[in-house]
């Protein structure tokens, strides 16, 4: 459990951006990140995402928000497993807290649902 909340820990910057972005841009609808010119590669670091992303949204709040969002992508692991190590430690406050955070970035996921 420590790593899973490790990788929350430093993804957090880019989680309270994307929050930011998307409240920004409204209603507008999130973009592909393949569209605006920000899909990950397997070698790009979550900074390196980031500092696109900030650039993006110089200009376009949802285009910064799909940047970012693509970049937390592997978060949907990462917190599904949290809280499923949470719940069978008998923490289901926790199991729920990381549940509902997962189901904050992405809202399909079958996994947190």
């Amino acid at each position: 459990m420590v790593y899973l909340a490790q990788a929350l820990d430093k993804a957090k910057p880019a989680r309270t951006f994307y929050l930011e972005q998307k409240k920004a841009a409204g209603s507008k609808p999130l973009p592909a990140a393949s569209t605006v010119g920000c899909t990950p590669n397997p070698d790009d670091h979550l900074d390196t995402q980031l500092g696109l992303a900030k650039e993006k949204a110089k200009t376009d709040h949802a285009a910064a928000a799909a940047c970012v969002r693509a970049a937390l992508h592997p978060l949907i692991e990462v917190e599904t497993q949290l809280g499923n190590a949470r719940f069978l430690t008998h923490d289901p406050t926790g199991a729920l807290a990381a549940y509902e955070s997962a189901l904050e970035l992405f809202e399909s996921n079958p996994e947190a649902r």
